[in-house]
């Protein structure tokens, strides 16, 4: 009994002596934290001081060092029992140590140097938890954490925080490996000192509002962050504060992409705009002195706020054109437009136009028949241009022009010179939604808790999935017909699964969100060249989530690009082209999945503008060659969306199987769970009837129900 004390004596020394270091306590007697009980289980050192003598503290050490250490949630010292609330391991020993068990009470973890870790669950009680130099791939941080550090830890790929989190007030975070991290908006958050410097490979910050950035710090919160090219804000893409944080003095800052954009992020229109309009919203939907709640609640409405979007838009429009195409005032007072500097580029024979190439204003498009192309070309110092300027790409450009040689005047070319003219930007607005009663006189905000689970907890396969490729498109953003809810966010989520769940290497997963007519083309191109030298032997997943449109008069379905309205189908792509081009291929088995409906109908409720006031019934498709084919909707139904999950309600389904299954189910299974499920939860959700179908070629007969995504 002696020698044992002894021993334990002689390891409780080497502990405070190793607190003494870390804590730098000066006077040390300053503060003296008396151990009164000790006792080891399991390898796990059980402590009790004096300052919470009511509360044990597990810790790691050298003699703890075992594949799997578990820290028991209460142990008892001197015949009672004390609940175990904090972690700490000793910082001078490398573990071997692979998965750390915590019990659900416990409050606080600080451990180091476990290189070989893992696997770590960080249970809802945890309120402190600091790591280093450890193993871990992914962190799920519990959204009841209130600090947050995790340094050296090279191996850290994804930090995963709940949408709902609301207690973080410090966060750093130190990894090479990093790509992509979201702070949630519930977040009122500290960035200190050096924050997330080091994390190389960082491409892309989510921010919330109520973010505070330390005015003086020695280390720039994101040096070294030399792939970082998008830092956004929820209510601002860009809020001010960014372009302050960047305005360093330290040159190694020069390196981070984001830096080299922000002057084109500046000059764009949405950041012009977005804040303006914000405001001016705001101003528009509040309850005015004079004004009755009757008269209030009928004037702001979601159709007037609508149409006051619109005329704010128009105005910050014009304003900003008028601010980008005139030069400073002489010293006359004198204000003239910005000129032209433009060269001609190489004709395009097949379209019959010049690309016009200005250094300020960008590309637009002559339109020259092809037997006076040369003669153009020749005199081009001696054209006229006559521009007309508008939005282009979210910056100013020319929408249109004409073009004088002599007697013949040349027009721009439609097709080209307007493509993404004029975008309206998605301006993230205030709540609209009016709440009489008593004397309240604002919109109260509505509260939606989504349930992001199914983004967050993707199952990962040891697996590689080489000769499978993921053609992945997401349409959300419509120029000029209704966004569709959560398309890219699907797109998105579904090509996590594909690399995660399926086993897909990353260079094998191509993500097209926001698609034009031509991106679109260029993704099946891509995919047809890939067959084409694989010879046929591999498999070939195609997604798209986004608008259906309907050709009114042939009943034809289309997909529909995000830069088209759907009221001329020749600026769509046909779905049957779509169907002849996958299965074209020869490949062992090509599966779509079409999270879209083609009857005109929006994801939700209402018409797309370009389409009639009722439903249309468009003509099926053929799948073709090794095919298999899953949409979300049967005949003039309409794909709807999931709200309280953040997806669309076909997709969504689709990525639960994929979960509940980690991509072992067969189409056969897919097929029955999402139809079954999208069915039920449609009319209880929506109220609307939404019947997913499979629709696989001819050639396949039932053996397709037992093939597999993995």
């Amino acid at each position: 009994m002696v020698k044992c004390r002894l021993i334990e004596f002689n390891k409780m020394k080497k502990i405070f002596l190793t607190m003494v270091f870390l804590s730098a306590i000066v006077p040390v007697f300053a503060d003296v934290v008396i151990l009164i009980d000790t006792i080891r289980i399991d390898g796990v050192l059980y402590q009790r001081y004096d300052k919470t003598p009511f509360e044990a503290d597990a810790y790691i050490d050298d003699e703890t060092n075992r594949e799997v250490v578990k820290i028991l949630s209460k142990i008892k010292m001197s015949g009672k029992e004390y609940p175990v609330v904090s972690l700490n391991s000793d910082f001078s020993t490398n573990f071997t140590t692979k998965e750390i068990i915590l019990p659900a009470n416990i409050k606080s973890v600080h451990i180091y140097n476990f290189h070989n870790l893992e696997k770590i669950t960080l249970p809802d009680s945890l309120r402190h938890f600091s790591i280093s130099n450890c193993g871990v791939k992914s962190i799920t941080v519990p959204e009841t954490i209130v600090s947050l550090s995790i340094r050296n830890s090279e191996s850290l790929e994804e930090v995963n925080i709940p949408n709902t989190a609301k207690a973080i007030k410090e966060i750093e975070i130190h990894s090479s490996s990093l790509k992509k991290l979201i702070l949630p908006n519930s977040l009122n958050v500290i960035i200190e000192d050096g924050a997330f410097s080091g994390c190389s490979k960082l491409q892309s910050i989510t921010l919330p509002d109520k973010v505070t950035f330390e005015e003086n710090y020695s280390t720039h919160p994101f040096l070294g962050c030399v792939s970082l090219e998008k830092i956004e804000g929820t209510t601002i893409k860009y809020p001010s504060y960014i372009f302050e944080m960047f305005s360093s003095n330290d040159p190694k800052i020069e390196e981070i992409p984001f830096v080299k954009k922000i002057p084109q992020i500046k000059s764009s229109f949405t950041y012009f705009a977005q804040e303006r309009i914000m405001k001016e919203i705001e101003v528009w939907q509040k309850k005015k002195e004079y004004e009755t709640s009757a008269q209030w609640q009928a004037r702001v409405t979601e159709a007037n706020r609508a149409k006051k979007v619109q005329e704010f838009t128009e105005r910050a429009k014009q304003e900003y054109i008028k601010q980008n195409i005139y030069n400073i005032p002489d010293e006359k007072g004198k204000i003239k437009k910005v000129p032209l500097s433009c060269n001609v580029g190489y004709y395009d024979a097949d379209y019959e136009v010049f690309p016009i190439i200005d250094k300020k204003f960008g590309t637009f498009y002559a339109s020259v028949p092809q037997a006076e192309a040369q003669n153009f070309k020749n005199n081009f110092s001696s054209v006229k241009i006559t521009p007309e300027f508008g939005i282009k790409d979210d910056h100013i450009g020319v929408i249109a022009a004409t073009f004088a040689l002599g007697d013949k005047v040349y027009r721009s070319a439609e097709n080209f010179s307007n493509a993404g003219a004029d975008k309206d930007i998605a301006i993230n607005l205030p709540p609209l939604q009016i709440n009489i009663s008593g004397e309240s006189s604002q919109p109260t905000v509505p509260t939606v808790k989504v349930d992001n689970s199914i983004d967050l907890q993707i199952p990962q396969t040891a697996a590689s999935n080489t000769n499978t490729f993921a053609v992945i498109i997401g349409n959300e953003n419509y120029t000029q017909v209704a966004k569709v809810p959560y398309a890219n966010n699907d797109a998105k989520v579904f090509a996590e699964y594909c690399k995660k769940t399926l086993g897909l290497p990353e260079k094998n997963v191509k993500v097209y969100t926001d698609a034009t007519f031509g991106t679109i083309l260029e993704a099946i191109n891509n995919i047809s060249a890939i067959a084409k030298a694989y010879n046929g032997d591999l498999n070939v997943i195609f997604y798209y989530a986004g608008h259906g449109v309907p050709n009114e008069s042939t009943g034809d379905a289309y997909l529909l690009p995000v830069d088209a309205s759907g009221r001329q189908t020749e600026a769509c792509y046909p779905l049957d082209r779509l169907y002849g081009e996958l299965g074209g291929m020869q490949a062992r088995s090509v599966v779509a999945f079409i999270d879209a409906c083609f009857s005109g109908s929006e994801r939700g409720n209402g018409m797309l503008a370009s389409a009639r006031g009722v439903a249309i019934k468009a003509k099926d498709a053929q799948a073709r060659g090794n095919m298999v084919v899953f949409t979300a909707a049967t005949g003039d139904q309409t794909a709807y969306p999931y709200n309280e999950k953040g997806h669309g309600m076909f997709t969504y389904f689709l990525l639960k199987k994929l979960q509940e299954t980690k991509g072992e189910a067969t189409l056969g299974e897919i097929g029955n769970y999402v139809s079954e499920q999208v069915a039920r939860q449609s009319v209880v959700v929506n109220s609307k009837s939404q019947t997913p179908t499979v629709m696989p070629s001819a050639t396949m007969t039932d053996n397709w129900k037992n093939l597999k995504l993995k």
